[in-house]
Parts: C-alpha cells; sequence; structure tokens
C-alpha cells in the first residue's frame, strides 16, 4: 500500500484518506498572450503550475470530520503533501473551494461521514 501524507496545519490526517482517495493534478497557468492564433499555431504564455490535490476520506466520526473540515476552511492553510512530479513531500500553502459529505447516523446514535471529500488547490 502506498503511503498518503495529509498534514493540515500541524494535524496529521494521513490515516483519513481512503484508500483510492489521495488524486494529484497538475496545472498550469497560462497568461493573456496564450491562445490558438489563426495559422493555427498554439502559442503558450506559461506564468507557473499548481498542484491540486483532490482528497477523498474513509468513514469518519463526527469529531474527526469537524477537525478536518475546521483546519481546510480558513482562506489558506500550510499543507506537507506527496508531490507525484517532485516525488517528494512537499510544504505548500493551499486553499479550498468545494467540501461534501453524507451523513450516516447508525444504530448506536452515532454521526459518521461517509464520502467526505474536498479540493486543496496551490496558492
Amino acid at each position: 500500500m502506498a503511503r498518503k501524507v495529509l498534514i493540515i496545519n500541524g494535524h496529521d490526517y494521513s490515516g483519513f484518506v481512503a484508500e483510492d482517495g489521495y488524486q494529484w493534478e497538475d496545472n498550469d497557468i497560462d497568461g493573456d498572450g496564450a491562445g490558438r492564433a489563426m495559422d493555427t499555431m498554439m502559442d503558450r504564455d506559461l506564468l507557473a503550475d499548481k498542484t491540486k490535490l483532490q482528497i477523498s476520506c474513509r468513514d469518519l466520526l463526527q469529531s474527526e470530520a469537524s477537525a478536518i473540515l475546521t483546519d481546510i476552511k480558513q482562506e489558506f492553510y500550510e499543507a506537507t503533501v506527496l508531490d507525484a512530479c517532485k516525488g517528494e513531500i512537499t510544504c505548500q500553502m493551499y486553499t479550498s473551494s468545494r467540501k461534501a459529505a453524507i451523513a450516516v447516523i447508525r444504530d448506536d446514535g452515532e454521526v459518521v461521514w461517509s464520502g467526505l471529500s474536498f479540493s486543496m488547490i496551490e496558492r
């Protein structure tokens, strides 16, 4: 099994990540000069590339879900993650835009959050 790394604001949430719940993506950010010209040639005006992670969690108890959601609710937060391009663990500032989960109430009355997922976008 691959090692998952997810530390947010100093809190280690690596164990919260589902088995296949760690998706890495690299996005190029182009400037105004980018695009396809009339001669059909593509021009690039690469300004930066930014990492995006899509995280899916295992079923979480209410206290666990609350902890991670509180940490990613900030406008920007520090996260230590495994970077597929660099092949190493990196620490960057991230923001999260979408968060989703399904609440399940067990027979014992305990609330469990299933399928909690969120994106992390490099600042």
